[in-house]
């Protein structure tokens, strides 16, 4: 249906539907029925072609009825050299055509529907507005839809190979990369006083205070400060990681009332969810399975994000595909990672996928992995990785 047809449709159908007439569509009242439908079809007002025959119980006996407000012109569906004019507003003069009511009724009723006049026109023009956009609009996506398949390729191509360079990879300025030095360093010496595993759980605020208070870690730069606002504030999309963002401010805190530490492991679960999903996973695995990573607030994050970006010539978009950048880790609300007990670090690789404890797990039905295999969120394959929220 070209423009024309289409808004010819669209005011049909917001006058049959709104106001249970029709003003002179046509000479001819079947092709004014056809054009309802169609205009059914582009609103999609629910109703089928018996329900608009029904709407159609006035019409215009002259087509040509001067109006005072506006006219719509479309090009005849017969004959596309020709002109219908559609009146939207007006004083035409009046004839049943269809059904047994007397003309002389129809007649009596239209001084209200005279002040119904103005509203119709307004309800037709947001109707017909609505329809271009969303044909716009749908244009629009099948136009990108090539382009969308091609994006999604590109991430797939991207997971599946997470830990090589790519063209288009963001890396670190070299003036940055001293700053993300001085900060990573100043973190490890932070993780150092605080211990392992109240690090997991250290707000940023408790951070900055504990870094002021011992000269060990020295207290944060101004400088770095800024490097870490930067950090957590820039759209991880531009990196290629199109995780959610679960914590929108770098000081989010953990209540400590609400985590309990796992014995053994030196992580933290948070008491009600989280800990009783992974005492049942103990229980239906059995206790080789273990838990290698628990709640990570955002200092954690930042500290890993960070180690990781150093570790791999500070490339931004690799260090995402391995790790979630600071406030988009679902470790901070709820997830948490396991592992096979005497694996080691092979328990963050693909070969944790192929262990017995593994399979297992994956027996049971209840268990979900947050990052699957060629997913589109830009993140490698987490086997590990126990989706929780």
């Amino acid at each position: 249906m070209n423009r024309r047809n289409f808004l010819f449709a669209a005011a049909a159908v917001a006058a049959a539907s709104q106001f249970r007439w029709v003003e002179r569509l046509s000479t001819d009242k079947t092709q004014a029925s056809d054009l309802a439908v169609q205009g059914f079809d582009v609103v999609n007002k629910g109703l089928s072609e018996a329900s608009y025959s029904e709407h159609l119980n006035w019409v215009f006996d002259d087509p040509e009825t001067p109006v005072p407000f506006r006219s719509l012109n479309r090009v005849s569906a017969s004959d596309p050299s020709k002109a219908v004019q559609v009146p939207f507003a007006g004083e035409p003069n009046l004839t049943k055509q269809h059904g047994t009511q007397p003309a002389a009724q129809l007649l009596s009723n239209l001084d209200s529907h005279r002040a119904s006049q103005s509203l119709l026109s307004s309800r037709v023009e947001e109707l017909i507005e609505d329809g271009i956009n969303h044909q716009s609009d749908h244009s629009r996506a099948l136009d990108e839809t090539p382009k969308a398949t091609e994006v999604a390729k590109s991430i797939v191509e991207k997971v599946k190979n997470f830990s090589i360079n790519y063209a288009d990879d963001v890396f670190l300025s070299q003036s940055d990369q001293v700053l993300l030095d001085s900060t990573l360093n100043r973190l490890a010496r932070l993780q150092n006083v605080t211990g392992f595993g109240n690090f997991n759980i250290l707000g940023f605020d408790e951070a900055l205070k504990f870094a002021k208070s011992f000269s060990d870690v020295g207290e944060f730069t101004a400088q770095e400060l800024a490097f870490i606002e930067q950090i957590f504030t820039t759209d991880a999309r531009n990196y290629g990681f199109f995780g959610e963002k679960v914590s929108s401010q770098l000081t989010d805190v953990i209540s400590k009332d609400s985590v309990i530490k796992v014995p053994g492991s030196g992580h933290y679960l948070f008491k009600e969810q989280s800990l009783h999903h992974y005492d049942q996973l103990v229980r239906d695995v059995g206790e080789d399975i273990v838990l290698t990573s628990g709640i990570r607030a955002n200092v954690k994050q930042l500290h890993l994000f960070l180690a990781k970006a150093r570790s791999v010539n500070y490339n931004l978009s690799r260090a995402s595909r391995s790790l979630a950048p600071p406030g988009h880790s679902f470790h901070g609300i709820g997830d948490y990672d396991v592992g096979k007990m005497g694996m080691g670090a092979a328990n963050f690789t693909d070969a944790f996928a192929d262990s017995d404890v593994f399979k297992r797990m994956a027996d049971l039905g209840y268990i979900q992995i947050r990052y699957m295999q060629e997913n589109t969120l830009g993140v490698r394959f987490e086997p590990w990785h126990i989706k929780v929220v």
